[in-house]
């Protein structure tokens, strides 16, 4: 959707620069150009290279083909001004750039025609005769002159529209914005506003002026920007160059500073006697005033995207806030292959009316007359609404009801009321048709509810969904394509509309997805991380949505389509009540945490939508083993070690413990794969795009054909593999080594003064300090290590950096644990006793400081902002109270917070690998100290609390990633509860005096632990198989799902016309024509 550029303010506070009709602003000289130096390349070809670059009329063509390679061709071309690597030859001008005139060849005035002229008539032929041998000659002569004509004009109105298009780039970086013809500025209240950029305000403070060279600004331009998409990839070559050229002219126009140009200060924007900041009219007079235009013409000119410039109450920062038409995020949307839902009102319908316990619908079953009577109202909508779901085939044959008491009848001649009511409604007051199937859809399944109220599980009508178990109905999932005349087929009509505002506006595309597809649509343009790196953004994140959070919005959206708001009305009066906001229905129960994945997924995305859940999965699959484990800590603490009923008990701890770890992940494993399946995500890692950060060759790709593909070879990552593999080892080497220093220092004699010894709080506290130091060493260091792997993809990028960090995390967490548990009695000669109750002591201490880190974890980020926020009142020197209807209110809170999910953070890091070490603790030592689970079941309680005020209330708005599963972290839970059949047999073997009184047996104590552990090792690979991954229902489901998309995708059949076969009765045999029966 074409927009238009707005640079008038609009009050004192803020200013707005909107998209719309460009024209070409002032220009002024341009600096010299340098010629091309292209070793190989004659000037024909780089003629041939503006021509491509630019589409020519069919005269033009036809004289650009039919031109000689003359040499005064190549002169005339040799001394045209041609630009070299900064500044492209050509430009593809904007369609809504005034048409360059025309230039024709017959005229006198053209003035490469006057030129030719002139020279002709400074050397006047002598005259000739026609038969004469000069005739040929002098011909093609007069033939080369007129095609050096020609020639030179195509030359200069390719020249002369390469300066307009860097003419106009460079006033639109300067901020000269064309003025609006027949547009009017947007009003913020008629916009939904999705997304916003934070910068510094240039002219804000009074500090230290730097300068900015020309060089710095080009490599500026070519780090933050890329090209604009073209068709032709010659062509998107040129014009990327052409925008350096815009841009290093732009640069050339900005005030003087030492030998460069000002960085900032350049007076864009000034303070007022009322303390606010105005914007003054005219060019950019420094960098970052420039490099925000570039921002701007990018967003505007390139993505067509809505943009208003906002600046902060005390005029320190600037926003870009930022909103797309759907027509512009269903473009990115086919261009990511994004799986979108589809209406289920228009294409699985029939899934919702109750039916038998054979499935069959009730509507087609053999039914009493008042039945029969009551469904004649409704049958002309009823049939009109299921012929669009195809499921169902036109019949006359009724089907003998199963299972259907007259109570159900009763039952569904209730329902059969409620619909014939409010169906007149319906097809009164809407008239959109998907409207009506939205509402349709509503109606049936409120109707249901309200038929059901006060019956058993058993007298309830039931529709499919119930009948296969399913708590709430969910739609297929397709990747979405846009329709057009040339390529429509009945799937493009069928993607389902979203309320996204409490006004009643409706959008293609939900909150969460707005947001998402709205980045990957910037970062196909700007490079927001490599601006972020270079301090010219501050920071960037979506907007909240009050409605989605608390049921109520800030401010109305005013421009809304009547039938919108019709609609909204009526959804309302069907279900007789407003839907729960986020905040209200996520609901913290210790023993039963019932958290609304919905609704977290439809406003932060899958990925920490799939973590909370997995969080609250852990917690509550912790209950039964923390009873266990308390009852086997009370049997440990009440008799001796060495009791039987304590050996008893530890062994069925262990094997317990063993098979309980698997079954969890197992059963985990199948939930997953429900949330795939209904979040639409099961081919998420099939379509992931590559990483804005990813670099590499342009080739070919053997896929698609892609002539500009990104390639990046495997074999150059190997050697960062084996780097980053090196660098982990060595650290993780040097932990070990300080390690078993402290343990050696410890154990000498030489740290008693005053007859205490020093040494054990000495080395602790040596040890803390070693912990933490490396954690920041190596946190900083893994990310370093893994971008220069260069992933392609977000997922595998991730993977990297989990599965690095969590290498070291692991060694650095349980290597005093291993030492304590398997090493110390062997090498001290410490009895088991001891060693087991320092094991104890250690672990115990471990839970403690994991309560307090939840604090710790809670604390900080409450305490940032409240700093931020104190700092934000000590740079200005009045406080501007903001309405609550402002937008800026929402920005500058969100300014002051910490940044959980990003495209380049990934907050649910961190919180998956706390989750992992404390299910090391509980699984790996869990014969030490089994009350761990008991513990632990209290902690992920507090977790959860910390967690979800965290992304609530202490972080910025997360962008909503979308993921299938939790990935690398499945793997790593995995190996932990592998490694722990290994240890906890170890510990019950080696460790405990379990074979103390049992000579026999501890002599055979190392057979003992093989046999042990390969039996557990071998029922464990059967409990994994005997497990499925997806479950049953979910699985027909989605198979039903697909069978959908493909009968859409499809289409109807078309009508087969066939000759109807005769009937041949005669007797046939072997050989011959046989005996006709007629004739025997």
């Amino acid at each position: 959707m074409d927009e238009s550029y707005d640079s008038s303010p609009e009050n004192k506070s803020f200013s707005q620069l909107d998209s719309g009709t460009a024209r070409s602003g002032t220009t002024s000289k341009l600096p010299p150009i340098r010629p091309i130096k292209s070793p190989g390349k004659n000037p024909s070809s780089l003629l041939k290279d503006i021509e491509e670059a630019r589409p020519l009329d069919p005269e033009e063509a036809k004289v650009a083909i039919s031109s000689p390679k003359s040499p005064q061709k190549n002169q005339s071309i040799k001394h045209q001004t041609v630009p070299n690597s900064l500044e492209p030859v050509s430009e593809e001008i904007p369609k809504k750039c005034d048409p360059i005139p025309k230039v024709d060849l017959q005229k006198e005035n053209c003035p490469a025609s006057e030129e030719i002229k002139t020279k002709k008539k400074d050397v006047e032929a002598p005259p000739f005769d026609l038969n004469s041998d000069d005739k040929r000659q002098t011909v093609s002569n007069t033939i080369a002159e007129k095609e050096e004509i020609k020639q030179n004009c195509i030359t200069g109105e390719v020249s002369a529209e390469m300066s307009l298009g860097r003419a106009r780039l460079k006033d639109l970086f300067l901020g000269i914005f064309p003025e609006q013809v027949g547009k009017s500025r947007v009003p913020l209240s008629e916009t939904i506003w999705d997304y916003a950029l934070v910068f510094i305000n240039p002219d804000f403070g009074s500090d230290d002026q730097k300068k900015i060279t020309a060089v710095d600004a080009e490599q500026y331009y070519k780090n933050c920007f890329k090209a604009r998409k073209q068709v032709s990839p010659q062509q998107q070559t040129l014009g990327f160059m052409n925008e350096i050229s815009a841009f290093v002219d732009a640069y050339y126009a900005l005030e003087d500073f030492e030998d460069g140009k000002k960085f900032k200060n350049g007076g864009s924007f000034e303070k007022a006697p009322n303390e606010e900041y105005i914007k003054k009219n005219g060019p950019a007079k420094d960098f970052l005033t420039l490099i925000y235009n570039a921002i701007l013409v990018k967003l505007v000119e390139d993505l067509n995207l809505k943009v208003k410039q906002l600046i902060s109450s005390n005029g320190q920062y600037i926003f870009y806030i930022i909103s797309a038409d759907d027509e512009d995020l269903a473009k990115e949307a086919e261009r990511t292959r994004y799986r979108k839902e589809l209406e289920l009102g228009l294409c699985d319908l029939i899934s919702l009316i109750p039916c038998d316990n054979a499935l069959r619908p009730f509507h087609m079953l053999k039914s009493p007359a008042n039945i029969k009577e009551i469904f004649k109202k409704i049958k002309p909508f009823f049939s009109k609404a299921l012929e669009l779901t195809k499921n169902t085939e036109k019949i006359k044959y009724k089907y003998d009801p199963v299972g259907v008491t007259p109570e159900h009848w009763e039952m569904y001649l209730q329902y059969l009321i409620i619909l014939s009511d409010e169906i007149p409604k319906i097809e009164e007051k809407i008239t959109h048709h998907k409207h009506k199937m939205l509402l349709f859809k509503t109606l049936l399944k409120d109707a249901l509810l309200r038929v059901n109220i006060g019956k058993r599980k058993n007298e309830k009508l039931r529709d499919l969904w119930s009948r296969m178990n399913i708590d709430s109905p969910f739609a297929p999932f397709a990747e979405y394509r846009r329709p057009d005349d040339s390529n429509k087929d009945e799937l493009s009509t069928l993607w389902k509309n979203y309320q996204i505002d409490e006004s009643g506006k409706r959008s293609l595309f939900k909150n969460a997805e707005r947001i998402r597809l709205i980045c990957s649509y910037i970062y196909n343009q700007v490079s927001l991380n490599a601006l972020e790196e270079n301090d010219i953004i501050i920071a960037h994140y979506p907007f909240h949505n009050n409605w989605m959070l608390t049921g109520h919005s800030n401010r109305l959206i005013e421009n809304i389509a009547p039938d919108e708001e019709v609609l909204k009305i009526m959804l309302l009066d069907i279900k007789k009540k407003t839907t729960n906001s986020l905040i209200d229905s996520w609901s913290t129960s210790f023993f039963n945490q019932k958290i609304p994945s919905g609704k977290v997924r439809n406003y932060f995305g899958e990925k920490i939508a799939l973590y909370f859940e997995f969080l609250r999965y852990f917690q509550c699959n912790l209950f039964f083993p923390g009873i266990v484990g308390l009852i086997v800590f009370i049997i440990q603490k009440a008799f001796d070690i060495a009791h039987p009923s304590v050996l008893t008990v530890n062994a069925f701890y262990c094997i317990f413990i063993s098979i309980w770890g698997t079954v969890f992940l197992e059963v985990w494993k199948r939930k997953e794969s429900s949330f795939a399946i209904i979040w639409g995500q099961t081919e998420f890692e099939k379509i992931e795009i590559p990483r804005p950060q990813f670099k590499g060759e342009l080739r070919r790709s053997p896929i698609t054909d892609d002539m500009e593909e990104i390639y990046y070879s495997e074999k150059r990552r190997y050697k960062y593999f084996f780097l980053a593999g090196s660098v982990t080892i060595l650290i993780i080497l040097m932990v070990l080594a300080i390690v078993a220093s402290l343990i050696i220092l410890k154990a000498r004699d030489d740290m008693i003064y005053n007859e205490i010894n020093f040494a054990g709080p000495v080395c602790s506290i040596v040890n803390a300090i070693q912990i933490q130091l490396f954690n920041v060493i190596y946190t900083k260091l893994v990310k370093i290590l893994t971008n220069l792997e260069n992933h392609r993809t977000q997922n595998q990028y991730e993977d990297s950096l989990i599965l690095k960090t969590f290498a070291f995390q692991f060694v650095n967490s349980f290597n005093s644990l291993v030492y304590i548990a398997f090493i110390k009695c062997k090498v001290s000669g410490d009895d088991s006793e001891v060693c087991l109750d320092e094991l104890y002591t250690q672990l115990i201490s471990i839970v403690l400081v994991s309560y307090a880190k939840n604090l710790i974890e809670l604390g900080l980020p409450y305490g940032k902002y409240l700093y931020n926020k104190w700092r934000k009142r000590k740079v200005t020197s009045t406080e501007h109270e903001l309405e609550i209807s402002d937008l800026r209110l929402d920005l500058e809170s969100q300014l002051l917070l910490d940044t959980y999910v990003s495209m380049e953070t990934d907050g649910t890091i961190e919180d998956y690998l706390e989750l992992a070490i404390q299910f090391g603790y509980l699984t790996l030592f869990s014969l030490a100290f089994p009350l761990s689970t008991s513990l632990l079941f209290i902690g992920l309680y507090l977790e959860m609390l910390t967690d979800k005020l965290k992304i609530l209330k202490l972080s910025r708005r997360p962008i909503p990633l979308a993921i299938k599963d939790i990935g690398t972290w499945y793997s790593i839970f995995s190996m932990i509860s592998a490694l722990s059949i290994i240890s906890n047999t170890a510990l019950f073997c080696f460790t405990a005096p379990t074979f103390r009184n049992w000579q026999g047996a501890a002599d055979n104590s190392y057979l003992i632990f093989v046999v042990v552990v390969a039996a557990l090792f071998i029922f464990r690979g059967q409990l994994m198989n005997w497990i499925p991954d997806v479950e049953e229902r979910f699985n027909v489901l989605l198979c039903r799902h697909e069978f959908i998309v493909e009968k859409y995708l499809r289409g109807s059949p078309a009508k087969i016309h066939e000759d109807l076969e005769m009937y041949d009765t005669h007797l046939y045999y072997g050989k011959g024509e046989g005996i006709d029966d007629n004739n025997s």
